[in-house]
């Protein structure tokens, strides 16, 4: 994880202190309100005809911009580099999540929701350090 600036150290505009990346391929802009929608994203500028790709949409936008990203719960505003090495596996991520399947974080609680079948609820608890998974009922 690095901060913005150390991996564009040129971009021709600042970039902000809250977003982050992963290697250089993977930018993350993380949700820091419980009730926020959206949040502002600046996407630097990329070499050549190379886009920025929303990993849950694959809608591409070209870099050296800063734009108003949607931000549901559980969809984080992300963006990996079209010439990435791991395109494919972004591809994949978002065919597997996208509108089929929806996971929620909540405090000791994951909640997986996929299509035409029941929610799946598994409760958590650290207990002197070790996590412990159970489906209720179990």
């Amino acid at each position: 994880m690095r901060m913005m600036s150390l991996v564009f150290p040129n971009n021709p505009v600042p970039l902000p202190y809250d977003q982050y990346m992963f290697g250089t391929d993977l930018l993350v802009a993380p949700i820091y309100l419980e009730s926020a929608t959206t949040r502002k994203v600046t996407l630097p500028a990329l070499p050549g005809d190379t886009k920025w790709v929303h990993v849950w949409s694959g809608q591409q936008l070209t870099g050296l911009q800063t734009i108003d990203a949607a931000s549901p719960l559980g969809q984080p505003p992300v963006y990996y580099r079209s010439d990435s090495s791991f395109s494919s596996t972004f591809q994949r991520l978002r065919s597997v999540t996208g509108s089929q399947r929806k996971l929620y974080y909540l405090p000791n609680t994951l909640l997986d929701l996929k299509p035409n079948t029941a929610a799946e609820v598994q409760r958590f608890s650290v207990e002197d350090g070790t996590q412990i998974w159970s489906k209720p009922g179990s």
